[in-house]
């Protein structure tokens, strides 16, 4: 099949000229494709868009909105997948189900790029108001760089009954412009219409895509409301201003022990730079123990990966990691985990230590041991000691050596003392973060 370009004229005007600016104009669209664009063979559902009768006489509120959520899906996700590169990953999804008070959380419509949350939507019954979905849109965007990186914008429609209207969302501005005429998804030549703008959607996109250079950013990023399964066992999604991480029953039979996991949040909720289990409102809470057996934990504040660049950055992250451990052990808490990739950084630049699932109290006998992770006197049936737990801050310091972070190996002295100081804490169950808080390379003047 072979389908038209036309320019994306209703971008074409002063107040979104930053917009239109990412468009591929229809001249170019000549000289690069001959104003054709080929694509691979139209999608049942896409068909079925076209082609569902409707019937808006019908009494049922929600079977409305059901059947038009269904049009909608087929004709955005339908010409997408006709048209995009394989080149790029995009995965869709349409939340038409709850099953949880999360789920109401998320968008109804969602489409990523690249782990990027591009396209937005939100379905309304017809008799809402229009600024009720673009309050909603507003609410569910959490524009942050980690997970939109440096995009100019992202695009979004809000549908009310069978009436559909596209917008972008400006970040500069922290609000949504109208882009596009009124949809009507009852009229056939509606739908048509709408195929069109999706393509000219997708033509903006598929620009930025090539352009990607200039929207990417020095730190890590998240795919907002995807999620993200780590070991078959865990999964993580990114919810904006909390994070949501759900553990198997598989995973809580073999690893885990709920009642350790809730009294270990509790009891830690007060340490700053730690994670915090919250709830649906942002107030510390405790971790779900669902039906099924399975778990779920809302974490605050939300971080990204990032690696000390210099021995002071260092210097900062260890000070950090060292006090936390401080006043998790004077609360008799150890917290086992301690590597690199539990080690984030916050917009506002502090550090943030998580994953407390592996946690146990001080001196607990073991019942199995990280044996590439802790040090050899963490054996199987021996009591895991605090002193751990700086060992393993020890393995981070050493670890830089060999990495892009080892700031061509020139430590200063007083930082390699006291990496191999705590490299041989484990052999003195009476060293203490505390103690270690104490030395010369943590409060000496940084020159």
């Amino acid at each position: 099949m072979r389908v038209f370009v036309p320019s994306f004229c209703l971008l074409n005007n002063q107040e979104n000229s930053n917009i239109y600016s990412y468009v591929i104009p229809q001249e170019q669209c000549f000289r690069e494709f001959g104003n054709i664009i080929p694509s691979s063979p139209i999608s049942l559902p896409f068909i079925n868009a076209l082609t569902y009768p409707y019937n808006s006489n019908s009494p049922c509120q929600e079977n409305n909105l059901i059947c038009y959520n269904l049009i909608i899906d087929a004709l955005i996700q339908g010409t997408l997948s006709c048209l995009q590169s394989q080149k790029s990953q995009w995965i869709y999804m349409a939340r038409n189900f709850i099953q949880s008070k999360e789920d109401l959380l998320r968008p109804d419509w969602m489409c990523w790029i690249n782990d990027h949350f591009i396209i937005h939507g939100f379905e309304l019954p017809e008799n809402f108001e229009w600024y009720v979905g673009i309050q909603n849109i507003i609410d569910k965007t959490h524009w942050k760089d980690i997970y939109y990186s440096n995009l100019p914008f992202k695009f979004v429609y809000i549908s009310k009954g069978p009436i559909l209207r596209w917008y972008v969302f400006d970040p500069l501005r922290y609000k949504i412009i109208l882009i596009s005429q009124d949809f009507d998804l009852d009229r056939i030549l509606d739908r048509l219409r709408m195929i069109r703008t999706v393509i000219n959607i997708y033509n903006v996109l598929d620009s930025i895509r090539r352009n990607w250079v200039q929207f990417k950013i020095n730190k890590s990023t998240h795919p907002l409301y995807l999620t993200i399964n780590r070991d078959g066992g865990t999964s993580i999604e990114f919810m904006g201003n909390f994070v949501k991480k759900s553990l198997s029953t598989q995973k809580m039979k073999e690893t885990f022990n709920y009642d350790t996991i809730r009294k270990i949040y509790l009891e830690t909720s007060h340490i700053k730079n730690l994670v915090h289990c919250i709830d649906l409102e942002g107030n510390l809470s405790y971790p779900i123990l669902t039906k099924d057996g399975s778990c779920k934990i809302f974490l605050h504040p939300v971080g990204y990966y990032y690696y000390p660049k210099n021995e002071l950055e260092v210097k900062s992250m260890i000070k950090t990691i060292l006090q936390v451990l401080k006043d998790m052990h004077q609360v008799n808490w150890t917290h086992r985990d301690i590597y690199w990739g539990n080690i984030l950084r916050q917009d506002n630049g502090d550090w943030l230590i998580i994953d407390l699932e592996l946690g146990g109290p001080v001196n607990e006998i073991l019942q199995f041991s990280l044996w590439n992770r802790w040090p050899e006197q963490a054996v199987i049936g021996k009591p895991y000691f605090a002193c751990y737990d700086i060992y393993q801050v020890g393995r981070l310091m050493d670890e830089l050596k060999g990495t892009d972070q080892c700031f061509n190996n020139n430590y200063s002295n007083s930082f390699i003392q006291f990496k191999n100081l705590l490299l041989e804490s484990a052999k003195d169950n009476n060293f203490t973060a505390e103690m270690a808080l104490r030395h010369e390379w943590l409060s000496e003047m940084n020159e």
